[in-house]
């Protein structure tokens, strides 16, 4: 139990703030991958959000994406997903990235109907200024299977 109490997730009074199941989707369009700003944010990631309670987390993953992108999925794989895990100030979350690869013509048209601001970036434009470093890592898994 101290083992556990030393992680950077614990808050100074030894309490776990908050605990988060995320689905996410990496969008790939060709060599790009379409990423959101979230408002007031200011790095882009890519798309996707909380789980609900009693949701599963492909039925997350569509639900968040047609309510950040717009863009509407009936599946994705679920055999090859990445997982990510994210402790800071007391808060836990685990979030899962999906792959979804859309035609530039569907991007097009999510860019011009995303309720948030969408922008396509290349893997080698992606930093620590624009994103985080989970978004780069999630990018690279997929690159390498």
């Amino acid at each position: 139990m101290r083992e556990f109490r030393k992680n950077i997730f614990i808050s100074k009074n030894n309490t776990l703030k908050s605990f988060s199941l995320r689905a996410s989707a990496l969008v790939q369009v060709e060599d790009k991958y379409l990423m959101v700003l979230n408002e007031g944010a200011n790095k882009y990631k890519h798309p996707g959000g909380h789980i609900n309670l009693c949701e599963s987390l492909l039925d997350g993953l569509k639900r968040e994406l047609k309510e950040e992108t717009g863009l509407d999925i009936k599946d994705a794989d679920t055999e090859t997903i990445f997982f990510d895990t994210v402790f800071k100030d007391g808060n836990a979350m685990i979030n899962s990235l999906f792959q979804i690869k859309i035609d530039p013509k569907t991007a097009k048209e999510v860019m011009a109907n995303s309720p948030l601001p969408t922008k396509l970036f290349g893997s080698e434009d992606l930093n620590e200024g624009n994103t985080w470093e989970s978004e780069i890592n999630a990018i690279k898994y997929y690159e390498d299977i």
